[in-house]
């Protein structure tokens, strides 16, 4: 991790302001070690230990009513449900111009007004410790006003952990 940043004090402030406000925040993986862009399977092994770290940091927290998931952008695709069906793929597909990042969040039932078309499915390929607290989904969609200017559905891989 590097030296300068201290995510143990970036979490406790993440999730007590999730509780307090609703709000949700998020970092790079770049913003907590240093990582360079382009080197996809380096950066998910990265993201995957950290975020790994942050789920052991949780359990000196009060984390009642909150979650985090750490979310990999995958390049973007013009085919629908187009799901990864290993982890090849989804190295592959990972998008190298973009950082993973790690997000704390109030877990609620997000409305998608404004999305035509949204696709979601679990990655059963993943093998997540402590399966009962983590789930893996792969997630598309585009909004109207992509779809009426003809662009690819945004895709990212989404490994979420919420605490009981």
């Amino acid at each position: 991790m590097d030296g300068n940043f201290n995510l143990s004090n970036w979490l406790v402030a993440a999730v007590s302001e999730s509780k307090k406000s609703g709000a949700t925040s998020d970092i790079h993986i770049d913003e907590i070690t240093a990582v360079e862009k382009n080197n996809s399977s380096q950066n998910i092994e990265v993201s995957m230990f950290i975020f790994k770290y942050v789920v052991e940091l949780l359990s000196n927290i009060d984390v009642e009513g909150v979650g985090v998931f750490l979310s990999i952008e995958l390049k973007p695709d013009s085919v629908f449900g187009n799901a990864p069906k290993n982890i090849e793929e989804v190295v592959l597909q990972y998008d190298a111009l973009t950082m993973p990042e790690i997000i704390v969040y109030k877990p609620f039932r997000p409305e998608l007004p404004n999305k035509l078309q949204f696709y979601r499915c679990p990655l059963l390929f993943f093998d997540v410790k402590q399966e009962d607290k983590f789930s893996v989904f792969y997630k598309e969609y585009r909004t109207l006003d992509e779809v009426a200017e003809g662009e690819d559905f945004h895709r990212e891989l989404n490994i979420e952990y919420i605490p009981s």
